[in-house]
């Protein structure tokens, strides 16, 4: 019993402790990825941000005149497989639009020469300039370009290949003089920063497994340390129990015999005395039966309740209770009745026959007790290591069914004053089946009886 609840503990204390540090990791792990992620947009978006308009364009002119913003457009340089590359400068086709209009020249700001890939668009959405000469990346960048839209929100982009490669992307419109004349479109190398990111799931991976088996250690500690005084505590009641039975079945036994003297030499049936001494005497029987019930229970629930097995004829143990209690069921008229499936007379059991009588004079007992005068009651050999006891009594009514085996549980407390129920011989039918590795069953319907089977 002990070493179930110190298993179930130990899974209770290791779950909780397990799941602290999964939450510990977990929560850790996001907050340092929401940082970094943050951290990386918000560095992306003020360095784009932070090129003047002033920067992009050039006049060509030499006379001072304002000019207008115009970006020319031209043909991208061929590509080769270098990924980061600085393009060669591309040809500049010169805008004038008027003679009050002076030419502009195209110029990279230095500002966005620290990003690892640009692009220069027109309003258009023209290709002008770009910093990428890998065909494979142009393309998937390009694809992400079209996927963009006006936001300015950076973005994470993830191409896969023979070597990983993460970009933080962003989107930034051109201005000059107050008007929009292009749109570029940059991003940073942060595969380091990704790759130190994996490499920390990986770490808290493995920190996480080591914190299971701590957690399991932990909670097996933890459980010990809370059995352990469950344990002590139910030792002393059950040492008790077993020595407060012991003491009392000698004066018990004595008051017995006193009492059965006194009926003897007592001529007068109806004379005060002898009812008391009968009535001292059945009182006296119901606190042995009591007592003995007690110890039964205090041996099953230390491990102390040792089984003597023997084999023995299943038909004769079920006689040997009809014969016992055949005075007990004519005093209310009820026929004990035994029946065998074909081949039961020759069914043999090995089991602890004292102990086993007691489960069928418990069940024989309770059936008699709620079956009415006129009743019946049928002991039933079903062959396979299985008999039945039924009855065509009151029944138990289905939410009481499944308590009938709890200690002291009595269906009708009212009624058990009358019939000197204790409620712990079901209980102890329990718990000498399952000693014997077997299983009680009941199948009972309110007011057409019930029907006890044990299969050993």
């Amino acid at each position: 019993m002990f070493r179930q609840m110190k298993i179930k503990m130990t899974a209770y204390y290791s779950a909780i402790l397990t799941a602290i540090v999964l939450l510990i990791n977990v929560s850790t792990f996001l907050s340092i990825n929401q940082f970094n992620q943050f951290q990386l947009e918000a560095d992306t978006l003020r360095d784009i941000q932070s090129i003047a308009p002033s920067e992009w364009l050039v006049s060509d002119s030499s006379d001072g005149q304002k000019s207008s913003g115009t970006l020319s457009e031209t043909e991208p340089n061929s590509t080769d497989d270098n990924a980061f590359e600085e393009s060669e400068e591309i040809s500049e086709h010169q805008e004038t639009n008027d003679s009050t209009k002076q030419p502009m020249v195209l110029k990279t700001p230095d500002a966005l020469k620290t990003f690892s890939v640009y692009y220069i668009f027109s309003n258009e959405d023209k290709l002008l300039k770009y910093n990428v000469k890998n065909s494979e990346l142009n393309k998937i960048l390009m694809a992400e370009y079209q996927k963009t839209t006006n936001s300015t929100k950076p973005k994470m982009v993830e191409i896969k290949g023979d070597k990983e490669l993460y970009l933080m992307m962003v989107k930034q419109s051109i201005q000059f003089e107050g008007r929009d004349i292009g749109v570029v479109y940059a991003g940073r190398d942060v595969t380091g920063v990704e790759n130190m990111l994996h490499n920390l799931i990986k770490i808290m991976g493995i920190s996480s497994a080591i914190g299971i088996i701590l957690s399991v250690v932990i909670g097996y500690f933890l459980a010990g340390k809370s059995t352990k005084a469950l344990k002590e505590s139910f030792e002393m009641k059950q040492k008790f129990i077993a020595d407060a039975s012991h003491e009392l079945r000698t004066p018990l036994s004595v008051i017995k015999l006193s009492a059965e003297v006194i009926m003897r030499e007592t001529e007068d049936e109806e004379s005060l005395v002898f009812q008391v001494s009968k009535d001292l005497e059945e009182e006296v029987d119901r606190m042995l039966y009591l007592v003995e019930n007690l110890l039964i229970l205090s041996r099953s629930d230390s491990g102390r309740l040792v089984l003597n097995r023997e084999t023995i004829l299943l038909k004769t143990l079920l006689m040997k209770a009809i014969f016992a209690l055949e005075t007990l069921a004519n005093e209310k008229n009820i026929h004990l009745s035994y029946e065998e499936l074909a081949g039961g007379v020759f069914e043999t059991i090995r089991v602890d026959s004292r102990l086993m009588q007691s489960v069928i004079i418990i069940l024989v007992e309770n059936a008699i007790k709620y079956t009415p005068e006129g009743g019946l009651v049928i002991l039933k050999n079903n062959g396979g290591s299985s008999f039945s006891i039924i009855d065509n009594g009151k029944g138990i009514p289905i939410a009481d069914q499944k308590k009938v085996f709890d200690r002291f549980y009595r269906v009708d407390a009212s009624r058990s004053k009358n019939t000197g129920g204790t409620g712990l011989g079901l209980s102890i039918a329990k718990e000498i089946v399952e000693k014997h590795g077997g299983k009680i069953t009941l199948i009972s319907v309110p007011e057409n009886g019930s029907e006890f089977t044990v299969k050993i």
